[in-house]
């Protein structure tokens, strides 16, 4: 009686499977999340914002009272206290400014 010894040969060849899905999973739903996060269009951001002078105890370069800034399309602004103006959007890789 032969006994095949084929059947431990193959036993190796087998492609173990991982258990490191979970964190590999997590680690691209992380780089999704922070790609995500950094990507701001100009779609965005046009709108009106408020500047209460009375809520912020910064100093620097801000309005000396209460301002509306508003940004509007092809990259211009309006601000009683700034004028008119045009904003841009750099794209940086961990960050946008």
């Amino acid at each position: 009686m032969q006994l095949n010894n084929d059947h431990q040969y193959n036993v190796g060849l087998r492609v173990k499977k991982t258990k490191n899905w979970p964190f590999l999973f997590i680690v691209f739903l992380l780089v999704l999340a922070i790609v995500y996060s950094r990507l701001i269009t100009h779609s965005m951001i046009i709108g009106k914002y408020y500047f209460k002078y009375h809520e912020c105890t910064a100093m620097g370069d801000l309005p000396n009272r209460d301002d509306m800034l508003t940004l509007l399309d092809e990259n211009k602004y309006r601000s009683p206290y700034w004028g008119n103006g045009e904003y841009r959007i750099e794209y940086e890789f961990f960050r946008t400014v």
